[in-house]
């Protein structure tokens, strides 16, 4: 797939309670390879709000949390008792837990599926585990959705009877089943994280991926976007690599205004994107984050055929190149200009065809 136009998208989503790094555009090998990109596991999601859960929550400085239209709950300012039913098979479990107060939400929900894992299988083995999380977000400027979600592999054959709080309980039928594009990665717990990754813009990731082995894209400007500022202030690294390992690394350094809510952060960025250099960056529990990258549609980026057409365009018109630049050279040559500032190399590179036709010219 070419890409046309002069920006695209990707949308990252972490719906774990683990914060967890993730490379984008990434064409090697390993869990990040495209290779790995799929859709295998099966997502639950129950819809719920604060009220569920009985709207009594602390932020993260610790005080009341009220529902202001910017932040979010961070934990329980009560004791939230939970029960779990669900069949694995033929045998019904039951996880039955009572939150603290001033516990996290999100390491309540790890000792949810903690207890959940323990249960099926002996000695708490995570091996294929994922933990539930919590999506949150507003759904009105006064209501903040919480959707318990988990990735249920490691649960063969898992039905989630119900789920039942204090106040209402949710029978099978509220859940609902999805099989988005992920990576599943490892987290250093022992946990799979699966990391949702989307092309919103053609809703085809592996496609762009690839696309990227057959054109170069010079990227002037990254515009991160979420809707949690400390998503926002988690840098983006740009790295490069080779067969030899890492050759450069820019990370972005923008930061946020301490004094604004922000949702949205550009910073500029020279470099090539060519399947050869990729984005790393955390993704934080329960959140997303949506990377525009604009890039320069007209600039061109000359490659080794571009010298090559121009060498048969000077035997054409007679003018031989001179015997001692052997076209191994030349490719060495111009392979040395391959870094992350592809304006200052094009400069370079056009240096070298004047001076190859000039010495063809008066050779």
């Amino acid at each position: 797939m070419a890409v046309n136009g002069g920006s695209f998208k990707i949308k990252a989503e972490n719906l774990s309670c683990f914060n967890q790094s993730v490379k984008l555009l990434y064409t090697g090998d390993g869990k990040n390879a495209i290779t790995n990109y799929g859709n295998d596991r099966n997502l639950n999601q129950i819809d719920m709000n604060t009220t569920n859960f009985g709207g009594s929550f602390l932020d993260a400085s610790g005080r009341v949390w009220v529902a202001d239209g910017t932040t979010l709950p961070f934990a329980f300012n009560s004791a939230v008792n939970i029960v779990i039913r669900y069949v694995v098979g033929a045998t019904l479990y039951t996880t039955n837990l009572t939150s603290s107060v001033g516990e996290a939400i999100d390491a309540f929900f790890v000792r949810i599926a903690q207890d959940m894992s323990s249960q099926v299988t002996s000695g708490n083995n995570l091996g294929d585990a994922s933990p539930m999380g919590v999506q949150m977000f507003y759904s009105t400027p006064t209501e903040v959705k919480m959707k318990p979600s988990m990735f249920n592999n490691f649960l063969s054959g898992l039905q989630v009877q119900d789920l039942a709080i204090p106040t209402t309980s949710f029978p099978a039928t509220s859940f609902t089943d999805t099989y988005p594009f992920a990576f599943t990665l490892k987290h250093p717990d022992n946990w799979n994280i699966d990391i949702i990754v989307t092309d919103p813009t053609t809703n085809d990731y592996r496609e762009l991926v690839n696309s990227l082995l057959n054109q170069k894209l010079f990227i002037d400007k990254i515009r991160k976007y979420s809707n949690n500022y400390l998503q926002i202030q988690e840098p983006v690294s740009l790295k490069k690599y080779d067969l030899a390992g890492f050759e450069k690394q820019l990370v972005d350094t923008t930061v946020v205004d301490p004094y604004q809510y922000q949702t949205v952060l550009d910073y500029v960025a020279d470099l090539v994107l060519n399947g050869q250099t990729y984005v790393e960056l955390d993704v934080l529990a329960g959140d997303f984050i949506t990377t525009t990258f604009y890039y320069d549609a007209t600039s061109g980026i000359i490659g080794y055929e571009e010298i090559a057409k121009l060498d048969a365009i000077l035997k054409e018109q007679g003018i031989q190149p001179p015997d001692e630049v052997e076209q191994e050279e030349l490719e060495r040559v111009f392979m040395n200009f391959s870094g992350f500032d592809p304006k200052k190399d094009k400069g370079l590179k056009l240096v070298i065809f004047g001076l190859i036709t000039y010495l063809a010219l008066i050779d």
